[in-house]
Parts: C-alpha cells; sequence; structure tokens
C-alpha cells in the first residue's frame, strides 16, 4: 500500500489522474493508522482518503448499493463485455488445441505410411501470396496500398505524447494517394516512392520497438524519465506491432520490384 501511493508521487502521476483507488484482493482493515501511510496520502497532489479509496470486495459491494439502476447497468455491460471477451478466448484456445491434435495425429499417420518426410514438412502459402505481387505487380500492388491505409500511427503517437516524446511524423495518407500506375514504369517509380517513405518512418519507430536494432534503444531525457518508464511498455508493445507492419509491407514492395524470384526446398 505504501509503495503503491510512493510510486505514484514519485513518477508524477498525480498530473494524469484525478483520483486513487487501491483495490485488495482480501479484506481491507477496519482502519489504516500508519504514520508512514498518513504522510504518503498527504503528500500526494491529489485528494487520498484511506478511508474511502481503499476497497475490497464488501466495501466495493456497499458502494453498488449506492447507485442508481444505470449506472449498475452500465458496469455491468462493462464486464459482460469482457467477460465475453475471455470466453472467446478460452474457446479459440480449445480449438487451436483441438485442430493440433488432430494435425498431429495425422503427421504420425504418414510417417507410418512411410510417404512423409520428416525433415520436409514446408508451407507454401506465404510464397503463394509473395510471388502474386512477382508476379503481376501491376494488379496486386493495391494490395500494398490497403496495408498501407492499415497502419496506424495515431495511438502510437498518442502514447509517444503521454512520455513527453516527439510524435514520428509520416506521409502514409500522400504515398497511399499516389496517382493509378498505367504501366510497370509508372508503377515502379510509385513503389520507390513508398518504400523510401516507408523506410523513414520504420528507422524513427525502430528505437521504441522490440525488432529494431538494441543499439539504437530510445533513452529519455532525465526530466522525462518518469513520463518513459510508465509509458515505456506501451510504447514498445505499440511500436512493435507499428514496425512490425512496416516491415511486412516494405518486404511486399521488394518483391514487386524485384527481377528474379528464386524458390527452393530441401531435396525429396
Amino acid at each position: 500500500m505504501l509503495e503503491t501511493l510512493e510510486k505514484f508521487q514519485s513518477y508524477g502521476l498525480g498530473s494524469n489522474f484525478d483520483n486513487l483507488y487501491v483495490y485488495v484482493i482480501t479484506e481491507r482493515q477496519k482502519s489504516y493508522t500508519s504514520q508512514k501511510l498518513t504522510e504518503a496520502a498527504n503528500s500526494l497532489s491529489i485528494d487520498f482518503n484511506p478511508s474511502k479509496h481503499i476497497l475490497d470486495f464488501q466495501y466495493l459491494a456497499k458502494l453498488f448499493g449506492e447507485l442508481a439502476n444505470e449506472h449498475l447497468e452500465h458496469i455491468n455491460d462493462h464486464l459482460e463485455e469482457e467477460f465475453r471477451k475471455i470466453d472467446a478466448n478460452l474457446k479459440f484456445r480449445t480449438n487451436l488445441d483441438a485442430f493440433l491434435s488432430v494435425n498431429q495425429q495425422k503427421i504420425e499417420d504418414e510417417k507410418r505410411t512411410k510417404k512423409y518426410i520428416p525433415l520436409v514438412f514446408v508451407e507454401t502459402s506465404e510464397t503463394k501470396e509473395e510471388i502474386r505481387y512477382f508476379a503481376n505487380p501491376i494488379f496486386f500492388y493495391r494490395k500494398i496500398d490497403d496495408d498501407l491505409r492499415r497502419i496506424d500511427l495515431a495511438n502510437f503517437n498518442d502514447l509517444l505524447g503521454m512520455a513527453k516524446i516527439e510524435p514520428v511524423t509520416d506521409n502514409l495518407h500522400e504515398i497511399n494517394m499516389l496517382e493509378v500506375p498505367s504501366n510497370l514504369s509508372e508503377l515502379w517509380e510509385r513503389l520507390f516512392q513508398q518504400s523510401t517513405a516507408l523506410e523513414a518512418i520504420q528507422e524513427n519507430v525502430s528505437p521504441f520497438s522490440y525488432y529494431g536494432d538494441r543499439g539504437e534503444r530510445f533513452a529519455s531525457l532525465d526530466d522525462f524519465t518518469a513520463y518513459w518508464e510508465v509509458f515505456r511498455i506501451s510504447i514498445q508493445s505499440v511500436g512493435s506491432g507499428v514496425f512490425s507492419s512496416l516491415e511486412k509491407t516494405t518486404k511486399k514492395i521488394g518483391i514487386a520490384l524485384a527481377k528474379i524470384f528464386l524458390v527452393t526446398g530441401m531435396a525429396g
């Protein structure tokens, strides 16, 4: 409890939050009279009263009893939505386990028939998808445009702003609205522009990504270290997703621009 208040104060979270509630999963004490806890509560930039801001399930039930029906319905809707997400995840896991079990049995059956070569088990769907960009780029470049439209830096930049970090600028809209090419020369010029723009964005996102070069990892200025530590995990998680999307789209552009597509595989 004391450490929670101290961390809240040391990271300056009072400027971002109006209230702080602590929920204990056992039972709250009848009273909190610790001198250190009182001093920590008084040092906060927001009001924190242990008698009403420390909750357990019984105290929470009491608060629910004081709410109007419309507020209770709102809480119920929120909880049902969260439980639906958990149920969906559990259902997916059950289906996945069943799928893996059946496929493992099929593999074992193939081994017993001596028709299956254990070292040759290649999934070709990704290769088939990639070769489309190489074989007919004038048609499939539109899928690259779709990928560009799905890259969203807004949430990433919002997190950067909370950590007092300058946002990553981009021209995704501009490179997605380039003129429709009528021949391969125009297409290649279009793809070169998109590739150059994506590489610049990727370079700026890389320090915030788990996939980027470890030598270029972001280091915050001393004045804003606390903000960075609070939002670091969220920024790096979202940044990794953005970096991965940029990388995959850049790869597709590279395939569309390539003159040779070499497919290799193990003998057998």
